[in-house]
Parts: C-alpha cells; sequence; structure tokens
C-alpha cells in the first residue's frame, strides 16, 4: 500500500511541469521518506499497520458523515506517540510536505 502512494507520488513528479532540478530535489526527498517508511515497515510492522488501519478507518467514517470524536481523540493520541517513537520519520513526512506546499502542490 505505501509503495503504491508512493509511486503514484513519483509519478505526478515526473509529469508535472517543474524544472528538472526541482524535480530531482521533490524526488531525493521521496526516496528518502520511502527509505524511513521501509525502515519502520520492518522495523515496527504492528506500528505501521496499526497507523494505516487506524487513519484508513476514520478516514473512511468522515467521508461516510459517521465521524466520532472519542476515535478522533484516540487517533491524535496515537498519532503523538507515533510521532514520539519514530521522530526522523515524522521530520520526513514534515519535510516532504512543507517542500510541496512551498512548490503549491
Amino acid at each position: 500500500m505505501i509503495h503504491d502512494i508512493i509511486q503514484k507520488i513519483q509519478a505526478s513528479i515526473n509529469q508535472s511541469q517543474m524544472k528538472p532540478e526541482r524535480k530531482a530535489a521533490v524526488s531525493e526527498l521521496l526516496e528518502q521518506l520511502r527509505a524511513e517508511l521501509d525502515t519502520l515497515s520492518q522495523d515496527h510492522p504492528k506500528d505501521a499497520a496499526a497507523m494505516a488501519q487506524s487513519t484508513a478507518t476514520h478516514a473512511s467514517d468522515i467521508l461516510n458523515g459517521r465521524e466520532d470524536e472519542q476515535y478522533a481523540q484516540s487517533l491524535r493520541e496515537q498519532l503523538a506517540r507515533f510521532s514520539t517513537d519514530h521522530p526522523q520519520l515524522v521530520k520526513s513526512i514534515d519535510l516532504f510536505c512543507r517542500t510541496l506546499s512551498r512548490l503549491g502542490i
């Protein structure tokens, strides 16, 4: 699942109108993020699976008009623990997102 998402992001980067040097920089950040996610999946598969499942469930509930505040709070707490346990991954995700934002993506 994670690799599919990263491949879609990479395809979007490749098809974008960005200058080649920007494409290379964003692709490098994406590769760093992929490496962090691979490490997480190998070293802490239960953490990765739990976070992915919780996020998918919450997103599905919201999209179907069934937002549960207690569940949302539980997800926020889980994310806070995840951030504490995996700070480098969180930094990589943040840097990638901020870079895309600065590019207007």
